[in-house]
């Protein structure tokens, strides 16, 4: 059964679909949709299935066919005139590409920010417990298992935890909101789309222009294996800009420009 996902669509022009990472929610993007919408744009902002106010179903397998399905699914019933701009955040960047694979006529374009892709479980393992905020915290199973079957059940409590376990990169409300989410969605679709997700697949027939955005100090990247994208697909490129696993926030400007094709806007 596949189900449509919460979405949030403002402005007019161009679309661009902004897919949440992991725990994330609209939050994380509103700061920057008015730069968006001056750029031309009309943005719809996506949370992945089981995180956000999208739908949390509990006998889901939150496999990465799921949630590319789901986004799909949720993609089509925005009836947009045509292919769309997709930006994806961290674990939202295999999701998109696995979506691609299946229904490439959705897509435009790629931006992908900070991707959570990886060669190999074990260099998943080792590198995504580097990226300096939650997940970090989220990789090793008793910890994550305690938030999210105690604390998070009671968010007045989970949400001052989560800000002591920040890098103070993101804003306190963007950390607060990462409550929503469920120990099986969380578990599965990190064990299913990050460590188990075989990155070299997933990127080895990208045909539509793709930009890579990764924070120079960010040591949670299997940067091998974006380098490798880069020189085998034309349509590839990687920038590595100010920051580390949250570019939008450390380097906006750039960020920004690469986000809209370098179309001007007023900041």
């Amino acid at each position: 059964m596949s189900h449509i996902l919460y979405t949030e669509t403002s402005g007019s022009g161009q679309d661009i679909v902004l897919v949440s990472g992991m725990f994330g929610t609209p939050r994380y993007w509103e700061l920057y949709l008015p730069y968006l919408h001056q750029a031309g744009f009309r943005t719809t902002t996506v949370d992945l299935l089981g995180f956000g106010r999208s739908p949390k179903p509990w006998n889901s397998d939150y496999s990465l066919d799921t949630h590319a399905t789901a986004l799909s699914q949720t993609i089509l019933s925005l009836q947009l005139p045509g292919p769309a701009v997709i930006v994806g955040l961290s674990m939202s960047v295999p999701v998109i590409l696995r979506m691609h694979q299946l229904t490439p006529d959705l897509a435009k374009r790629l931006v992908l920010l900070s991707p959570a892709l990886y060669s190999d479980p074990a260099t998943a393992k080792e590198l995504s417990s580097k990226t300096g905020n939650l997940s970090g915290v989220f990789v090793r199973g008793p910890v994550a298992w305690f938030i999210c079957n105690t604390v998070c059940r009671v968010p007045f409590v989970a949400k001052p935890i989560y800000l002591l376990m920040d890098d103070n990169t993101l804003p306190a409300g963007v950390i607060k909101d990462a409550v929503y989410h469920t120990w099986r969605s969380y578990s599965r679709s990190f064990k299913n789309c990050i460590l188990q997700a075989d990155g070299t697949k997933l990127t080895d027939d990208i045909g539509i222009s793709t930009d890579i955005v990764t924070g120079e100090d960010d040591t949670s990247l299997d940067t091998q294996l974006l380098a490798t994208m880069q020189s085998m697909h034309q349509s590839v490129t990687v920038h590595t800009l100010k920051g580390v696993h949250h570019p939008l926030y450390t380097d906006t400007d750039a960020c920004l420009r690469i986000i809209t094709g370098n179309k001007q806007y007023k900041s």
